[in-house]
């Protein structure tokens, strides 16, 4: 899969055949749906930075209604926008879990990364 160089002094360049064996794989159905998720997610994201980005200015002007500085609106900004940003994190992947739990009726998964108790000697199951 990968070899070094074979000089000792030499840092060494490493070759390998990964980028070649990922391109051979197929292109199904469940990469579109990545892709179309992921760039719908980005374009959001980028007309809530854009929407922001032009309201931020405006907040503290004289006659905006709000007695709030440009100091202020940035740091409260930045301080909803994480805040939101973990509270929504955590929300769905709540939900996320608890529909799956519905649909499949089983309470206890197995978790995706880590160890798990070897069948027998040196072998493990993934």
């Amino acid at each position: 899969m990968a070899t070094v160089g074979e000089r000792s002094g030499d840092q060494g360049t490493v070759t390998t055949t990964v980028p070649a064996r990922l391109d051979r794989l197929p292109w199904s159905r469940w990469h579109w749906t990545v892709v179309i998720g992921l760039g719908t997610v980005w374009i959001l994201d980028g007309l809530e930075v854009t929407v922001v980005g032009n309201i931020a200015g405006r907040l503290p002007e004289k006659g905006s209604g709000l007695d709030i500085t440009g100091a202020e609106v940035t740091g409260l900004a930045a301080a909803l926008y994480v805040a939101g940003a973990c509270a929504g994190a955590l929300f769905f992947a709540w939900t996320g879990a608890s529909s799956a739990r519905a649909v499949t009726g089983r309470r206890h998964r197995r978790p995706v990364i880590g160890w798990v108790r070897p069948r027998r000697r040196r072998t493990w199951r993934w």
